[in-house]
């Protein structure tokens, strides 16, 4: 509705890689969490810089670009849209294109992108926008609840013992981003209903 350009990462299973379009195909979420029913673990990669050139030299041609990007805590992707954003100054003077770190995720980064679209609406200019979005994206809390261990595992936050113990107990993970943008584990309770109590 906003009119907001968006580089969609992938995901690889067996080889195949599928990109994540945020919903825009129908059958992209329900093929995606078949997998994950099936035993399957999809393996993301970062965004390269050729990546971020295809797609900042386009929207520069047409004017300045602020591009808010996913947290560096998870992926490091967005020192890649600096380097790209740095070789594009160089060959288009005349434009401004800002990179910003958005430590967050998901809704919080979606939340941010918002208030930056809504800015941008209301007449802000570029630079005003990227000044708010510095001195609001540690305003964000991210706490959230997941239903099993077993990605946590395979991400290097719970160990093999933790997974297995954890989700023959029900054991449900509290975690939250901090504000290097990581995801930080910050409790642990037995049940989705007192999970989502925590949350509360």
């Amino acid at each position: 509705q906003r009119n907001i350009p968006v580089l969609f990462y992938s995901y690889v299973v067996d080889g195949t890689a599928y990109l994540d379009d945020m919903g825009r195909d129908p059958a992209a979420l329900p093929r995606f969490y078949q997998f994950l029913e099936e035993g399957k673990a999809p393996s993301t990669s970062q965004l390269n810089t050729f990546q971020y050139l295809e797609f900042f030299e386009p929207l520069l041609q047409q004017g300045d670009v602020l591009h808010i990007g996913f947290g560096t805590g998870m992926t490091p992707s967005v020192k890649n849209a600096e380097e790209a954003a740095q070789s594009l100054r160089e060959k288009y003077p005349e434009r401004k294109i800002l990179v910003v770190d958005s430590l967050a995720a998901s809704m919080g980064e979606g939340l941010i992108v918002y208030y930056a679209a809504k800015m941008r609406q209301e007449g802000k200019t570029i630079d005003e926008v990227y000044q708010w979005v510095l001195d609001n994206r540690l305003r964000l809390c991210h706490w959230f609840t997941v239903d099993d261990l077993f990605f946590l595992h395979r991400g290097g936050r719970v160990s093999s013992a933790s997974a297995v113990l954890g989700t023959m107990l029900g054991v449900k993970p509290v975690l939250h981003v901090d504000d290097e943008g990581r995801l930080i584990l910050v409790g642990k309770t037995r049940g989705r209903r007192k999970s989502l109590d925590q949350l509360v």
